[in-house]
């Protein structure tokens, strides 16, 4: 969300129906993903010290929830999908967790892994 938050402005000045779920793990995901699966767990410059999101959204007049249980979710999806205009849901989930698919080192798009495993 870091390398694109400029674009909260657009959705505030249009209002732009854009629902958006950030998976907050406090790391670079991906990249510590990519260095847990391909590069033995060498882990470099991946944890993260986030700004306060719900303050960011805010400020951009932008309707937002935090997510820090299981339990919360359905009801956190519901509000935003029945919320006019744009929303932000931070989910909070596991440091460790990795997202898939994902495409691997000098892959192509059209091969993804589904799995830790495919690698």
């Amino acid at each position: 969300l870091q390398m694109n938050m400029q674009e909260l402005g657009t959705m505030m000045e249009q209002q732009a129906p854009v629902k958006m779920i950030l998976m907050n793990n406090n790391y670079l995901g991906n990249v510590r993903q990519w260095q847990a699966m391909f590069f033995g767990g060498r882990y470099s410059f991946t944890p993260m010290a986030n700004p306060d999101y719900m303050k960011i959204a805010e400020a951009y007049h932008i309707p937002a929830q935090t997510v820090t249980e299981r339990t919360q979710l359905a009801d956190a999806i519901n509000t935003m999908l029945t919320t006019d205009g744009p929303y932000l849901l931070e989910v909070a989930i596991m440091q460790g967790e990795n997202v898939m698919p994902m495409t691997p080192p000098g892959g192509a798009v059209n091969v993804m892994m589904t799995s830790a495993g495919d690698c």
